[in-house]
């Protein structure tokens, strides 16, 4: 039986990843890479083996590797070492004979992306892979929907769903159980393609807010103002005035045109059509 290492299994998509799994392989069979006994308890009463090593730990990553066939490699946040880290991973990896990785990746990141800030480190890590002679997949996951949680929440409270994009900004989101569904059937698969470009149907944020008002029954308008605006209304909702910043300007990257995307393996992989954004937006939202 394949044994399988997730990394990042205490978050949200590497946990959904987990879940999606377990449909089809046993739990013994799937190990959960955390940080600490502690970060990894509720897995392991769950059932699942956990094994202990941070990506910056090369001889604890090394030991996490032994007798693992397949490695999700869930990128990590954004930092300075981001890069190395994920090196690490890679490394170890190698040096164990495992024989896939898949790796959370960026929307186009050899092209689109190529002026993000999160671009670099994406387009790193797969240049790494490709070095590493592991089979491997790179999952191009576009932007999470649940990554616009904070704006829609601050709309249901004023009835305004602030969009600092240009007109005609579209983006690929995806729900984060439809990206989890992906990178699970990709870990199944034999011989998948070394990249998969997961990205949605094109949408715009008035999209957003058409299927918010459909999905609660809501009436929201939405209103063009700039960012600054925007993390005013944020910050007076009670988000830190520096997170505040930083999540408005996350909406540069869909006016940019960071995240159009156009491809069909979203759905080619799944086998089915990608949840809608009313569904999706009902889940999320309660």
């Amino acid at each position: 039986m394949t044994n399988y290492l997730i990394t990042g299994a205490t978050g949200g998509y590497g946990s959904a990843v987990i879940r999606e799994l377990s449909k089809s392989v046993p739990k013994e069979n799937i190990i959960a890479l955390v940080r600490s006994k502690e970060k990894g308890a509720a897995l392991s009463e769950a059932g699942y083996p956990i094994r202990i090593a941070d990506f910056n730990q090369t001889d604890a990553l090394a030991e996490a590797m032994h007798g693992i066939d397949k490695v999700l490699l869930v990128s990590t946040d954004a930092t300075p070492t981001r890069q190395q880290e994920h090196k690490n991973v890679i490394q170890a990896a190698t040096d164990a004979n495992v024989k896939f990785i898949a790796y959370t990746s960026l929307a186009q990141a050899d092209s689109i992306a190529a002026n993000f800030p999160l671009g670099d480190d994406h387009r790193a890590t797969e240049q790494a892979l490709a070095q590493s002679g592991i089979a491997y997949t790179s999952l191009r996951n576009n932007w999470y929907l649940e990554n616009e949680l904070d704006y829609i929440t601050n709309s249901l409270k004023t009835g305004k769903f602030i969009n600092t994009t240009p007109e005609n900004s579209v983006a690929g989101w995806v729900s984060r159980d439809d990206l989890a569904e992906a990178g699970a059937n990709i870990l199944l698969a034999d011989n998948p393609p070394a990249i998969v470009e997961l990205s949605g149907k094109n949408r715009s944020y008035q999209d957003i807010v058409e299927a918010v008002n459909e999905a609660l029954g809501t009436n929201i308008a939405i209103v063009s103002d700039s960012q600054e605006t925007l993390a005013n209304a944020l910050e007076k909702d009670g988000m830190p005035s520096e997170v505040a910043s930083l999540v408005a300007s996350f909406q540069g990257a869909v006016g940019a045109g960071f995240l159009k995307a156009e491809s069909s393996d979203l759905e080619s992989i799944l086998g089915r059509p990608q949840t809608s954004l009313v569904d999706s937006l009902k889940k999320l939202l309660g």
